[in-house]
């Protein structure tokens, strides 16, 4: 018990004192403690020359070059270079033998771009503005120090662009080669000491040629007002016989099949959906082969005999295009009032340049809504089926009435059943040169007292020709026929057709 008290007060003790105390005060801990001090600034002095050694180590070892001249790590971009764009009155480029001069006006307020080698209506702005921008605003990645202006391409730059501001202070621009490293490439203004690494950006904006700044417009079409034509012809390579379609006139027909093809071959036209864009809004341009539109020019690029031609009229007005494929692929185009020659990628035209005539021969025989017919025939040699159709009223649980010899036939069963006669299609459009006989026929009358007759006469086993109110379709199947035929069979007789 008389042990707690004393130490409680060698705690205390312990507590209080400091390095200052006198040592004779202190328990045996404190005494550790003092041993253990000396030690302790020891190592904190020799971190301190450790810290301090590190850094000058790093500060003796040089920064190696990466090959591409580079003197120093990379920091924030340096600016080289910058100007107000307005403030431009020329710019003068060099590429080689090629120089181009690049003008500016203000017009309606608005500041426009031109070049003085082409006329302003042929060329783009917004292009040429852009070539501008990279000159009056240059800035570096870093400096070059470890290479000379012979090494960077510097003495005989790629590009060479020189901008006169309209204050009258000028100065030039010189582009060089690439980095080894392909970080950049390097550039250097006339009259200064330092080479700079600048973006991939710069020498992209500024490796261009007179043709790069052609007006990009589409060529012209009718308008996106444009909504029947009256007649189209394609010729070219593709269609060593020309192809016409022409508006049809034919009432009994010409709400479901608006077109006709005319030429080589009588036929219903198909695919007139994806033509009619190219003649309302014009052809979309990706830029130019030529601003020469002579007929040597025309000549080079194989439009005097194109790959296609084609030529629309419409309200009185007839507008041409021509389209010539070059080796890169894309197509030289020219239209009625083309003032240069355009490149247009094969994509943008492709239902012109890859399809045929047939292409354009619709392989469907009919299209008529039940809503619209009246009265429904199928006829082979022996028999006649005609069956009568009217439209219920909504609530009506059957949506059609079909009487056949006075008999009422489930809607359904005659539904899925004209869904077969409609799907029959024209496996080829090859004809023979025969008289329409009705072997077999679809007979239609429609609710506005026009027919539509569709006859087929056999060619052979396998094979009938069907023709449309006197045009020749091609071939179908004898095989869908007697499907029909067989169906029909099944519907009078009050069987289930799905």
């Amino acid at each position: 018990m008389a042990d707690f008290p004393e130490k409680e007060n060698k705690g205390t003790t312990e507590e209080f004192s400091t390095i200052f105390s006198d040592p004779t005060a202190h328990n045996d801990t404190n005494v550790k403690t003092k041993k253990l001090l000396p030690k302790i600034l020891a190592g904190v002095l020799a971190l301190c020359v450790l810290i301090g050694g590190t850094v000058a180590v790093v500060k003796l070892i040089p920064v190696l070059d990466d090959g591409s001249g580079n003197s120093s790590t990379d920091s924030a971009s340096i600016t080289v270079k910058k100007a107000k764009k307005e403030n431009v009155q020329t710019v003068t480029l060099l590429k080689g033998e090629e120089k181009i001069e690049l003008f500016s006006e203000t017009e309606d307020d608005v500041l426009n771009w031109y070049t003085r080698q082409v006329s302003k209506e042929l060329t783009d702005s917004a292009t040429i503005e852009a070539v501008v921008k990279a000159l009056t605003d240059i800035s570096a990645k870093r400096e070059i120090t470890q290479k000379t202006a012979e090494e960077c391409g510097l003495t005989a730059p790629t590009v060479k662009a020189t901008v006169t501001l309209k204050e009258g202070e000028s100065y030039t621009v010189n582009l060089g080669q690439k980095s080894p490293d392909n970080s950049g490439y390097y550039l250097k203004l006339d009259g200064g000491d330092k080479i700079y690494l600048v973006d991939e950006s710069v020498n992209t904006s500024l490796q261009v040629e007179l043709l790069d700044f052609a007006n990009t417009d589409s060529i012209a079409g009718f308008g996106a007002e444009l909504e029947v034509f009256n007649t189209l012809t394609i010729s070219g390579k593709n269609f060593p016989q020309t192809l016409k379609i022409e508006e049809n006139k034919d009432n009994s027909i010409s709400e479901y099949f608006r077109y006709l093809v005319t030429s080589p071959q009588r036929r219903l036209a198909k695919g007139i959906e994806n033509v009619l864009p190219l003649y309302q809004n014009g052809i979309l341009v990706a830029g130019a082969y030529s601003y020469d539109v002579s007929a040597a020019s025309l000549q080079k690029f194989g439009l005097d005999n194109p790959d296609l031609t084609t030529v629309m009229t419409a309200d009185g007005k007839t507008i041409t295009y021509k389209f010539a494929l070059q080796e890169d692929g894309d197509y030289a185009v020219v239209g009625d009032d083309s003032k240069l020659i355009h490149r247009v990628a094969a994509s943008n035209i492709g239902v012109f340049v890859s399809c045929t005539p047939v292409d354009f021969y619709e392989n469907m025989l009919f299209t008529v809504n039940i809503d619209n017919i009246s009265k429904f025939t199928f006829e082979t040699k022996d028999k006649s089926y005609s069956f009568d159709i009217s439209k219920n009223d909504e609530e009506d649980e059957e949506k059609y009435t079909v009487i056949y010899n006075g008999k009422k036939l489930k809607s359904s069963n005659f539904q899925n059943f004209y869904a077969e006669c409609i799907s029959i299609t024209t496996q080829d459009h090859t004809t023979e040169n025969i008289t329409p006989t009705a072997d077999i026929a679809f007979r239609l009358k429609n609710k506005d007292g026009n027919d539509i007759n569709v006859i087929f006469t056999k060619v052979n086993a396998t094979r009938y020709q069907a023709t449309l109110d006197g045009i020749d379709m091609g071939k179908v199947t004898a095989s869908a026929l007697d499907n029909i035929a067989k169906l029909v069979e099944k519907l009078i007789n009050g069987e289930t057709i799905e």
